[in-house]
């Protein structure tokens, strides 16, 4: 990972606005290099060069980028080791791209995909004459002029439209910023809005009974099913009995139980009753047969008010368990990791939050309880049968705290092949969160960790006025470095002749 800090480096400042000077400034020449490089038909060089801007609304950046056009010099964008553009260059580029997106796609088209072919060229062959691209090259500008037209169209219409929607006298012109927007294109375009405006309104009026086409339903994200065949296997007991252990710890009418079971053990062995550790081993290996027997006795008397469930997690599970490649849990997927070697997608990927207990070293006899992450990878799926009802678990590898590192960004990495917890493999299908691990090109052995999105899409659309839905998948992180925020970054570059709340307009 790569900490944007190191793009302060001095040597490597860029040339942002030069303001005008007078005398006595022009003697401490400090101004700020940005590389260029010439388009002539001699050998590329390292040029400079230094201009007066002009201030006005929206005339920051761009006479700059016109004026070097005509000299055919073009500054060279650069990018730090992720492969994201830095400097000033890359400013200018990306408000150029955003001044050609907005000037010169219609805006009655509803997607960018329509838009045509020549139109998308010239926006590239016009960014390509004015700066030296590098990275991404030509797929990267036109996605970026995409997010820009969409976000000018989005704009237009929360502040030019939907404000004055009883104003015919408002809306029968272009926006005082954007005269360059053709009347008709206006008119089109209001007329556009209207329209889905309308059909929102009317669906959600009218058809709030109706399922929308795409988007899962509440009840299908609860689904829990397998989704494969399965193998019934004999399982070791001892793998057995720690996956039951952890069914009856993480059940709610269990829990009154456990309190007794401690109670017992501190009375039956006072000499430990100050070692948490110690009683901690001792309930875990006794418990299961103390809880046969305990609910066994409460069975004999009458009216024991014992629970249905209750007297089948007791009994224990079947020790023929079926084991499944893959199991769909509250509607997500889950794999084990041989179904995911022989495919190009990823599901076996875990995280669990538990309370567990921590020591200092193995001679601390007073470990504390704390909320602690785990991440794993699922080897098997097991569905423990309890003659009543059955139950899902996943047997994971954990990685050990030895394999967990946060980076300088806050990014969490893990080696994978470091695993520990090797008595506490189970945990129950329905408390893990799904996650992803993806190689990390800057530290070989280990893996980024990224979470998996929310797939409840009712809030995601929140204010944005028929805008596009965005779901990323977000890094698990501990905090971020302090950085340079974008004012920062403008003011060391010399930008004193930006205005606040300026959008560029580009004039032919």
């Amino acid at each position: 990972m790569v900490s944007q800090q190191q793009t302060k480096d001095s040597g490597s400042k860029k040339l942002g606005i030069v303001a005008p000077q007078d005398k006595s400034s022009k003697e401490m020449k400090s101004s700020k290099k940005m590389k260029f490089a010439s388009s002539s038909a001699e050998t590329e060089s390292q040029t400079t060069i230094s201009d007066d801007s002009k201030t006005g609304r929206g005339m920051s950046t761009m006479p700059r980028v016109v004026k070097r056009k005509l000299q055919k010099v073009r500054p060279i964008v650069e990018y730090n080791k992720m492969g994201k553009g830095i400097g000033q260059a890359h400013i200018e580029m990306q408000s150029y791209i955003g001044v050609l997106a907005r000037s010169r796609v219609p805006l009655v088209d509803k997607k960018w995909s329509q838009i045509p072919k020549d139109v998308k060229e010239q926006i590239w062959e016009a960014v390509d004459m004015a700066f030296v691209v590098g990275q991404g090259g030509k797929k990267s500008v036109l996605a970026s002029a995409a997010k820009k037209w969409k976000d000018f169209k989005s704009t237009l219409t929360r502040h030019y439209i939907l404000p004055y929607t009883n104003d015919k006298e408002k809306l029968s012109h272009p926006p005082e910023t954007y005269k360059f927007i053709e009347k008709a294109q206006w008119d089109a375009f209001i007329a556009e809005r209207y329209i889905a405006e309308e059909a929102v309104e009317f669906c959600t009026q009218h058809l709030s009974d109706v399922s929308t086409v795409g988007v899962p339903s509440s009840q299908k994200m609860g689904v829990s099913k397998p989704l494969s065949g399965c193998t019934v296997s004999v399982v070791d007991q001892d793998l057995l009995n720690q996956a039951h252990l952890y069914v009856l710890e993480n059940t709610e009418e269990v829990l009154p139980y456990i309190e007794q079971h401690m109670i017992h053990i501190k009375t039956a062995y006072p000499k430990f009753r100050k070692s948490t550790k110690w009683l901690q081993d001792k309930h875990n290996s006794t418990f299961i047969q103390w809880l046969r027997f305990k609910v066994q006795s409460e069975l004999e008397e009458d009216n024991n008010g014992v629970p249905e469930n209750l007297r089948w997690l007791a009994a224990g599970p079947n020790m023929a368990v079926p084991l499944y490649r893959s199991y769909l849990i509250k509607g997500i997927k889950f794999n084990i990791k041989a179904q995911d070697d022989v495919r190009t997608t990823q599901n076996s990927g875990v995280y669990l939050l538990a309370q567990t207990m921590q020591v200092a070293s193995a001679k601390d006899k007073n470990p504390i309880l704390s909320n602690m992450g785990f991440y794993g990878v699922i080897q098997e799926i097991w569905d423990l049968d309890y003659q009543n009802f059955t139950i899902p678990v996943f047997r994971c590898d954990w990685i050990d705290s030895s394999g967990l590192v946060v980076d300088e960004l806050g990014f969490t990495l893990v080696d994978l092949s470091k695993i520990g917890h090797r008595n506490d493999q189970f945990v129950l299908a329905s408390q893990v969160k799904q996650i992803f691990f993806v190689d990390d090109p800057m530290h070989r052995g280990w893996s980024v960790v990224l979470s998996m999105p929310n797939r409840e899409y009712n809030d995601v659309i929140g204010d944005e006025v028929l805008g596009d839905v965005i779901i990323e998948c977000e890094p698990f992180t501990r905090g971020m470095p302090n950085v340079d925020t974008f004012d920062e970054l403008v003011g060391e570059l010399g930008g004193q002749n930006i205005r606040d709340g300026c959008e560029d307009i580009w004039i032919e």
